[in-house]
Protein backbone atom coordinates (compact mmCIF):
# COMPACT_ATOMS: atom_id res chain seq x y z
CA UNK A 1 0.00 0.00 0.00
CA UNK A 2 3.04 1.91 1.38
CA UNK A 3 4.34 1.68 -2.26
CA UNK A 4 1.43 2.08 -4.51
CA UNK A 5 1.14 5.40 -2.54
CA UNK A 6 4.82 6.42 -4.16
CA UNK A 7 3.83 5.34 -7.26
CA UNK A 8 0.51 7.46 -7.42
CA UNK A 9 2.78 10.96 -6.33
CA UNK A 10 5.35 10.30 -8.09
CA UNK A 11 3.24 10.15 -11.17
CA UNK A 12 1.35 13.41 -10.68
CA UNK A 13 5.20 14.91 -9.88
CA UNK A 14 5.78 13.96 -13.26
CA UNK A 15 2.20 14.99 -14.81
CA UNK A 16 2.88 18.34 -12.93
CA UNK A 17 6.62 18.78 -14.56
CA UNK A 18 5.72 17.99 -17.96
CA UNK A 19 2.34 20.74 -18.24
CA UNK A 20 5.08 23.05 -17.03
CA UNK A 21 7.22 22.44 -19.45
CA UNK A 22 4.32 22.47 -21.86
CA UNK A 23 2.86 26.19 -20.40
CA UNK A 24 6.75 28.12 -20.29
CA UNK A 25 7.15 27.00 -24.03
CA UNK A 26 4.25 28.36 -24.96
CA UNK A 27 4.22 31.50 -23.19
CA UNK A 28 7.71 31.78 -25.47
CA UNK A 29 6.31 31.18 -28.51
CA UNK A 30 3.75 33.62 -27.59
CA UNK A 31 5.74 36.31 -26.35
CA UNK A 32 8.47 36.19 -29.53
CA UNK A 33 5.18 36.56 -31.18
CA UNK A 34 4.42 39.85 -29.33
CA UNK A 35 7.85 41.22 -29.87
CA UNK A 36 7.92 40.28 -33.80
CA UNK A 37 4.72 42.32 -34.23
CA UNK A 38 5.93 44.86 -32.03
CA UNK A 39 8.88 45.21 -33.93
CA UNK A 40 7.38 45.20 -37.68
CA UNK A 41 4.64 47.76 -36.66
CA UNK A 42 6.71 50.16 -35.38
CA UNK A 43 9.75 51.59 -37.85
CA UNK A 44 10.45 54.78 -35.91
CA UNK A 45 11.17 52.64 -32.49
CA UNK A 46 13.36 50.53 -34.51
CA UNK A 47 14.84 53.71 -35.59
CA UNK A 48 15.87 54.99 -32.10
CA UNK A 49 16.80 51.63 -30.82
CA UNK A 50 20.05 51.88 -33.66
CA UNK A 51 21.26 55.17 -31.82
CA UNK A 52 23.95 54.59 -29.66
CA UNK A 53 23.12 55.67 -26.23
CA UNK A 54 25.94 57.41 -24.16
CA UNK A 55 26.91 55.82 -20.91
CA UNK A 56 29.08 57.05 -18.02
CA UNK A 57 32.67 54.87 -17.31
CA UNK A 58 32.40 53.51 -14.14
CA UNK A 59 36.30 53.75 -13.79
CA UNK A 60 36.42 57.43 -15.38
CA UNK A 61 36.33 60.68 -12.77
CA UNK A 62 33.15 62.34 -14.57
CA UNK A 63 31.39 62.86 -11.69
CA UNK A 64 33.79 64.07 -9.62
CA UNK A 65 34.14 66.84 -11.97
CA UNK A 66 30.57 68.11 -11.75
CA UNK A 67 30.10 67.84 -8.10
CA UNK A 68 33.22 70.03 -8.15
CA UNK A 69 31.59 72.50 -10.58
CA UNK A 70 28.46 72.79 -7.93
CA UNK A 71 31.02 72.44 -5.21
CA UNK A 72 30.40 75.84 -2.64
CA UNK A 73 34.13 75.94 -2.23
CA UNK A 74 34.76 75.65 -5.94
CA UNK A 75 35.39 79.82 -7.14
CA UNK A 76 35.74 78.22 -10.55
CA UNK A 77 36.87 74.89 -12.46
CA UNK A 78 38.59 74.19 -15.70
CA UNK A 79 40.39 72.07 -17.36
CA UNK A 80 44.40 72.08 -18.19
CA UNK A 81 46.31 70.03 -20.90
CA UNK A 82 49.88 69.51 -20.96
CA UNK A 83 52.50 68.60 -23.56
CA UNK A 84 56.08 68.49 -24.29
CA UNK A 85 55.75 72.09 -26.01
CA UNK A 86 52.48 73.24 -23.39
CA UNK A 87 54.50 73.32 -20.20
CA UNK A 88 51.82 73.04 -16.74
CA UNK A 89 53.82 76.99 -16.18
CA UNK A 90 51.39 78.17 -19.07
CA UNK A 91 48.40 76.22 -17.74
CA UNK A 92 48.20 76.77 -14.09
CA UNK A 93 48.41 80.91 -12.88
CA UNK A 94 50.97 81.56 -10.09
CA UNK A 95 49.24 84.54 -9.01
CA UNK A 96 45.52 83.75 -7.49
CA UNK A 97 42.39 85.61 -8.95
CA UNK A 98 39.40 86.74 -7.17
CA UNK A 99 41.25 86.90 -4.01
CA UNK A 100 41.07 82.80 -3.49
CA UNK A 101 44.13 80.56 -3.87
CA UNK A 102 44.47 78.47 -7.47
CA UNK A 103 44.18 74.58 -6.49
CA UNK A 104 45.93 72.11 -8.67
CA UNK A 105 44.14 68.37 -9.35
CA UNK A 106 44.91 65.37 -11.01
CA UNK A 107 43.63 61.85 -10.94
CA UNK A 108 45.54 59.81 -12.73
CA UNK A 109 47.02 56.12 -12.13
CA UNK A 110 50.31 57.51 -12.54
CA UNK A 111 51.78 61.14 -12.08
CA UNK A 112 54.47 61.21 -14.09
CA UNK A 113 55.48 65.01 -15.28
CA UNK A 114 58.35 66.31 -16.42
CA UNK A 115 61.15 67.64 -14.29
CA UNK A 116 60.16 71.17 -15.43
CA UNK A 117 56.40 71.00 -13.98
CA UNK A 118 57.63 68.99 -10.94
CA UNK A 119 59.97 72.39 -10.22
CA UNK A 120 56.95 74.42 -11.38
CA UNK A 121 54.35 72.65 -8.76
CA UNK A 122 56.66 72.75 -5.89
CA UNK A 123 56.94 76.64 -6.55
CA UNK A 124 52.73 76.86 -7.25
CA UNK A 125 52.12 75.59 -3.85
CA UNK A 126 55.09 76.98 -1.79
CA UNK A 127 53.32 80.46 -3.40
CA UNK A 128 50.18 79.88 -1.19
CA UNK A 129 48.21 77.17 -3.90
CA UNK A 130 47.34 73.77 -2.91
CA UNK A 131 47.47 70.19 -4.81
CA UNK A 132 45.77 67.51 -4.98
CA UNK A 133 47.15 64.40 -6.29
CA UNK A 134 45.61 61.08 -6.15
CA UNK A 135 47.59 57.98 -7.85
CA UNK A 136 48.57 54.54 -8.23
CA UNK A 137 52.18 55.41 -8.95
CA UNK A 138 53.89 58.43 -7.89
CA UNK A 139 56.43 60.77 -9.48
CA UNK A 140 60.16 59.95 -7.26
CA UNK A 141 60.53 63.52 -6.75
CA UNK A 142 57.37 63.26 -4.74
CA UNK A 143 58.60 60.11 -3.37
CA UNK A 144 61.99 61.55 -2.12
CA UNK A 145 59.94 64.85 -0.71
CA UNK A 146 56.83 63.01 0.95
CA UNK A 147 58.87 59.65 2.20
CA UNK A 148 62.10 60.19 2.26
CA UNK A 149 63.09 57.93 5.23
CA UNK A 150 62.72 54.66 3.72
CA UNK A 151 63.71 52.86 1.03
CA UNK A 152 60.16 51.09 0.91
CA UNK A 153 57.46 54.04 0.68
CA UNK A 154 54.47 51.89 -0.93
CA UNK A 155 52.91 48.74 0.52
CA UNK A 156 50.09 46.90 -1.67
CA UNK A 157 47.31 45.35 0.24
CA UNK A 158 45.31 42.86 -2.17
CA UNK A 159 41.92 42.45 -1.78
CA UNK A 160 38.36 42.68 -3.69
CA UNK A 161 37.16 45.75 -1.57
CA UNK A 162 38.39 47.80 1.14
CA UNK A 163 37.00 50.13 3.87
CA UNK A 164 37.77 53.94 3.98
CA UNK A 165 38.04 55.22 7.90
CA UNK A 166 39.04 58.94 8.76
CA UNK A 167 41.49 59.99 11.46
CA UNK A 168 39.58 63.23 12.59
CA UNK A 169 37.83 62.56 15.63
CA UNK A 170 34.79 64.07 13.89
CA UNK A 171 34.32 60.79 11.44
CA UNK A 172 36.40 58.48 13.65
CA UNK A 173 33.00 57.43 14.86
CA UNK A 174 31.39 56.72 11.98
CA UNK A 175 31.22 53.31 9.52
CA UNK A 176 33.85 52.48 6.91
CA UNK A 177 33.32 53.95 3.58
CA UNK A 178 33.29 50.34 1.64
CA UNK A 179 35.11 50.62 -1.89
CA UNK A 180 34.93 47.60 -4.11
CA UNK A 181 37.24 46.98 -7.44
CA UNK A 182 34.58 48.13 -10.66
CA UNK A 183 36.13 45.46 -11.99
CA UNK A 184 34.13 42.27 -12.29
CA UNK A 185 35.11 38.25 -12.93
CA UNK A 186 32.75 36.26 -14.93
CA UNK A 187 30.60 35.68 -11.94
CA UNK A 188 30.21 39.63 -12.05
CA UNK A 189 31.62 39.67 -9.02
CA UNK A 190 34.52 42.13 -8.06
CA UNK A 191 38.35 41.02 -9.05
CA UNK A 192 41.35 40.96 -6.47
CA UNK A 193 43.21 44.48 -6.36
CA UNK A 194 46.08 45.55 -5.43
CA UNK A 195 45.60 48.24 -3.24
CA UNK A 196 48.21 50.95 -2.80
CA UNK A 197 49.34 52.07 0.92
CA UNK A 198 51.47 54.86 2.21
CA UNK A 199 54.67 53.81 4.81
CA UNK A 200 53.52 55.88 7.62
CA UNK A 201 57.10 55.14 9.24
CA UNK A 202 58.64 56.81 6.27
CA UNK A 203 56.59 60.26 6.07
CA UNK A 204 57.93 63.81 6.84
CA UNK A 205 57.19 64.76 10.55
CA UNK A 206 55.02 67.57 9.14
CA UNK A 207 52.65 64.79 6.99
CA UNK A 208 48.92 65.20 9.07
CA UNK A 209 47.09 61.30 8.20
CA UNK A 210 43.52 62.26 7.16
CA UNK A 211 42.30 58.49 6.33
CA UNK A 212 43.28 55.32 6.55
CA UNK A 213 42.23 51.71 5.83
CA UNK A 214 41.95 49.02 8.51
CA UNK A 215 44.98 48.43 10.55
CA UNK A 216 45.76 52.22 10.32
CA UNK A 217 47.08 51.69 6.75
CA UNK A 218 47.53 55.09 5.69
CA UNK A 219 46.37 56.25 2.29
CA UNK A 220 46.06 59.53 2.05
CA UNK A 221 47.84 62.79 3.93
CA UNK A 222 48.43 66.16 4.20
CA UNK A 223 51.57 68.00 4.10
CA UNK A 224 52.16 72.29 4.18
CA UNK A 225 54.78 73.31 1.89
CA UNK A 226 55.56 77.27 2.17
CA UNK A 227 52.11 79.13 2.27
CA UNK A 228 50.22 75.99 0.33
CA UNK A 229 49.75 72.10 0.68
CA UNK A 230 49.83 68.70 -0.76
CA UNK A 231 47.35 66.31 -0.02
CA UNK A 232 48.68 62.95 -1.50
CA UNK A 233 45.47 60.69 -1.81
CA UNK A 234 47.08 56.78 -3.06
CA UNK A 235 43.10 55.48 -3.38
CA UNK A 236 42.21 57.43 -7.10
CA UNK A 237 39.33 54.46 -7.02
CA UNK A 238 37.73 56.09 -4.51
CA UNK A 239 37.25 59.29 -6.77
CA UNK A 240 35.48 56.74 -9.76
CA UNK A 241 32.35 57.24 -10.87
CA UNK A 242 30.93 53.78 -9.57
CA UNK A 243 31.72 55.02 -6.06
CA UNK A 244 31.41 58.72 -6.49
CA UNK A 245 27.57 57.81 -7.52
CA UNK A 246 26.87 56.67 -3.90
CA UNK A 247 26.19 57.91 -0.80
CA UNK A 248 29.69 57.14 0.96
CA UNK A 249 31.58 57.84 -2.45
CA UNK A 250 30.18 61.49 -2.18
CA UNK A 251 30.56 61.73 1.61
CA UNK A 252 34.62 60.98 0.98
CA UNK A 253 35.01 63.28 -1.51
CA UNK A 254 33.32 66.21 0.44
CA UNK A 255 35.31 64.85 3.61
CA UNK A 256 38.82 65.00 1.69
CA UNK A 257 37.91 68.45 -0.69
CA UNK A 258 36.96 70.27 3.20
CA UNK A 259 40.92 70.34 3.89
CA UNK A 260 41.19 73.30 0.95
CA UNK A 261 39.92 76.67 1.55
CA UNK A 262 37.94 78.56 -1.28
CA UNK A 263 39.24 78.31 -4.35
CA UNK A 264 39.97 78.23 -8.32
CA UNK A 265 40.29 74.11 -9.41
CA UNK A 266 42.79 73.02 -12.35
CA UNK A 267 42.00 69.67 -12.77
CA UNK A 268 44.71 68.25 -15.00
CA UNK A 269 43.23 66.10 -17.45
CA UNK A 270 45.46 62.85 -18.76
CA UNK A 271 42.59 61.02 -20.72
CA UNK A 272 43.42 57.62 -19.32
CA UNK A 273 41.37 55.61 -16.49
CA UNK A 274 40.32 58.39 -14.73
CA UNK A 275 39.10 61.22 -17.40
CA UNK A 276 36.89 63.68 -16.64
CA UNK A 277 34.90 63.06 -20.00
CA UNK A 278 32.16 60.76 -20.14
CA UNK A 279 33.04 58.30 -22.16
CA UNK A 280 32.41 54.39 -22.53
CA UNK A 281 34.11 51.71 -20.74
CA UNK A 282 33.56 49.17 -22.95
CA UNK A 283 31.49 50.18 -26.28
CA UNK A 284 31.73 46.45 -28.03
CA UNK A 285 29.86 44.99 -24.49
CA UNK A 286 27.44 47.58 -24.96
CA UNK A 287 26.07 46.46 -28.32
CA UNK A 288 23.12 44.41 -28.50
CA UNK A 289 23.50 40.69 -29.32
CA UNK A 290 22.38 39.79 -33.22
CA UNK A 291 21.42 35.90 -32.24
CA UNK A 292 19.41 34.55 -29.72
CA UNK A 293 18.52 38.62 -28.77
CA UNK A 294 15.29 37.41 -27.50
CA UNK A 295 16.08 33.66 -26.15
CA UNK A 296 16.41 32.89 -23.02
CA UNK A 297 18.21 29.46 -22.00
CA UNK A 298 14.98 27.72 -21.46
CA UNK A 299 13.64 28.74 -24.44
CA UNK A 300 16.94 27.39 -26.36
CA UNK A 301 16.73 24.39 -24.44
CA UNK A 302 13.05 23.35 -25.32
CA UNK A 303 13.81 24.46 -29.18
CA UNK A 304 15.89 21.34 -29.29
CA UNK A 305 14.68 18.02 -28.73
CA UNK A 306 17.54 16.58 -26.93
CA UNK A 307 18.20 19.21 -24.78
CA UNK A 308 14.37 18.90 -23.87
CA UNK A 309 14.25 14.88 -23.18
CA UNK A 310 17.30 16.04 -21.04
CA UNK A 311 16.01 18.60 -19.12
CA UNK A 312 12.58 16.60 -18.66
CA UNK A 313 14.51 13.33 -17.46
CA UNK A 314 16.93 15.64 -14.66
CA UNK A 315 13.70 16.78 -13.57
CA UNK A 316 12.33 13.29 -12.87
CA UNK A 317 15.37 11.65 -11.28
CA UNK A 318 15.83 14.73 -9.18
CA UNK A 319 12.28 13.70 -7.89
CA UNK A 320 12.95 10.15 -7.80
CA UNK A 321 16.04 11.30 -5.42
CA UNK A 322 13.77 13.10 -2.86
CA UNK A 323 11.25 10.40 -2.31
CA UNK A 324 13.88 8.06 -2.16
CA UNK A 325 16.43 9.82 0.21
CA UNK A 326 13.42 11.80 1.89
CA UNK A 327 14.13 9.73 5.76
CA UNK A 328 16.40 11.38 7.73
CA UNK A 329 19.56 10.29 8.37
CA UNK A 330 20.55 12.71 10.95
CA UNK A 331 20.66 13.66 13.94
CA UNK A 332 18.18 16.86 14.93
CA UNK A 333 20.98 20.45 14.50
CA UNK A 334 20.12 22.49 17.44
CA UNK A 335 19.19 25.97 17.18
CA UNK A 336 22.31 28.43 16.14
CA UNK A 337 22.79 30.35 19.29
CA UNK A 338 22.48 34.20 19.08
CA UNK A 339 25.08 36.10 18.17
CA UNK A 340 27.24 37.57 20.95
CA UNK A 341 28.90 41.00 21.12
CA UNK A 342 32.21 39.97 20.76
CA UNK A 343 34.08 43.85 20.87
CA UNK A 344 35.06 43.72 24.03
CA UNK A 345 36.89 40.14 23.33
CA UNK A 346 38.70 41.73 20.47
CA UNK A 347 40.00 44.34 21.96
CA UNK A 348 41.12 41.83 24.53
CA UNK A 349 43.02 39.99 22.14
CA UNK A 350 44.92 43.12 20.18
CA UNK A 351 45.88 44.57 23.86
CA UNK A 352 47.12 40.74 25.07
CA UNK A 353 48.91 40.72 21.11
CA UNK A 354 50.69 44.34 21.87
CA UNK A 355 51.52 43.01 25.59
CA UNK A 356 52.87 40.00 24.44
CA UNK A 357 54.91 41.55 21.45
CA UNK A 358 55.60 44.29 24.14
CA UNK A 359 55.66 47.03 21.30
CA UNK A 360 54.43 49.80 23.79
CA UNK A 361 56.94 52.19 21.39
CA UNK A 362 54.00 51.59 18.39
CA UNK A 363 50.84 52.11 20.77
CA UNK A 364 52.63 55.34 21.76
CA UNK A 365 53.20 56.37 18.47
CA UNK A 366 49.54 55.55 17.56
CA UNK A 367 48.45 57.83 20.82
CA UNK A 368 50.96 60.72 19.66
CA UNK A 369 49.55 60.80 15.88
CA UNK A 370 45.93 61.29 17.03
CA UNK A 371 47.37 63.39 19.82
CA UNK A 372 48.85 65.67 17.74
CA UNK A 373 46.16 65.63 14.99
CA UNK A 374 43.43 66.60 17.30
CA UNK A 375 45.41 69.69 18.45
CA UNK A 376 46.05 70.59 14.54
CA UNK A 377 42.37 69.84 13.28
CA UNK A 378 40.52 71.04 16.35
CA UNK A 379 42.68 74.62 17.10
CA UNK A 380 44.17 74.98 14.00
CA UNK A 381 47.65 75.22 14.87
CA UNK A 382 50.09 74.25 12.88
CA UNK A 383 53.69 73.02 14.01
CA UNK A 384 56.70 70.64 13.20
CA UNK A 385 58.31 71.12 16.15
CA UNK A 386 56.90 71.66 19.71
CA UNK A 387 58.68 74.84 21.94
CA UNK A 388 57.42 76.90 24.19
CA UNK A 389 55.45 79.04 21.80
CA UNK A 390 53.55 76.35 20.82
CA UNK A 391 52.44 75.16 24.02
CA UNK A 392 51.34 78.83 25.12
CA UNK A 393 49.10 78.70 22.21
CA UNK A 394 47.84 75.24 23.05
CA UNK A 395 47.24 76.64 26.34
CA UNK A 396 45.08 79.49 25.69
CA UNK A 397 43.06 77.93 23.03
CA UNK A 398 42.41 74.99 25.22
CA UNK A 399 41.97 75.76 28.25
CA UNK A 400 44.13 73.29 30.01
CA UNK A 401 46.39 73.92 32.47
CA UNK A 402 49.81 74.34 31.05
CA UNK A 403 51.80 72.26 33.27
CA UNK A 404 49.93 69.44 32.20
CA UNK A 405 50.73 70.02 28.28
CA UNK A 406 54.15 70.26 29.15
CA UNK A 407 54.16 66.70 30.76
CA UNK A 408 52.34 65.29 28.00
CA UNK A 409 55.61 66.49 25.22
CA UNK A 410 57.90 66.16 27.71
CA UNK A 411 56.65 62.08 28.24
CA UNK A 412 56.92 61.67 24.70
CA UNK A 413 60.43 63.09 23.86
CA UNK A 414 61.57 61.01 26.85
CA UNK A 415 59.90 58.01 25.71
CA UNK A 416 61.70 58.30 22.20
CA UNK A 417 64.53 55.42 21.30
CA UNK A 418 63.20 53.86 25.08
CA UNK A 419 62.01 50.67 26.19
CA UNK A 420 58.81 51.72 27.52
CA UNK A 421 56.88 50.26 30.52
CA UNK A 422 53.34 49.59 31.87
CA UNK A 423 53.40 52.16 34.11
CA UNK A 424 54.64 54.99 32.19
CA UNK A 425 52.74 54.02 29.17
CA UNK A 426 49.53 53.88 31.47
CA UNK A 427 51.14 57.53 33.05
CA UNK A 428 50.81 59.26 29.30
CA UNK A 429 47.53 57.76 28.19
CA UNK A 430 45.48 59.19 31.68
CA UNK A 431 47.38 62.31 31.03
CA UNK A 432 45.92 62.78 27.62
CA UNK A 433 42.81 61.54 28.61
CA UNK A 434 42.71 64.96 31.23
CA UNK A 435 43.75 66.81 28.27
CA UNK A 436 40.48 65.57 26.18
CA UNK A 437 38.11 65.67 29.17
CA UNK A 438 39.53 69.37 30.32
CA UNK A 439 40.18 71.04 26.72
CA UNK A 440 37.79 73.57 25.35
Amino acid sequence: MENKRKYIILGIAITVVIGVLFLVNSFSKRSSAIEDKQENTSQEQEEFEKIPQRKVNPTGAHLIYKLLEKYEKSASIRRIQTSYYSPLSEKLPLIQENEVPNIYLSIAESFNLEKEDNDYLFEFVKNGNHAFISFESLHKDFVNYLLPNSGTPFYIETDTAVGINFFHPFYKQEEQLIIKNPSLNYHHLPKYKSWLIINEEALIQEAVEIAYLEDLNTICVMVKYGKGSFIFHSLPDAFSNAFVARKEGKKHAEIIFSHFPKGNYYWHENFGKYSTYRGESNPDQLQKPKEFSRSSPLQYILKVPSLTIALVLSMIGLLLYMLIKSKRKQRIIPPIESDKNSSLEFIEVIAKLYQKQNRHDKILKHIYQNFISFIKQRYYIEFSNVGGDVIDKIHLKSGVEKELIERIFSDFNKSKGKQITDKELITIYQNIDSFHKGCK
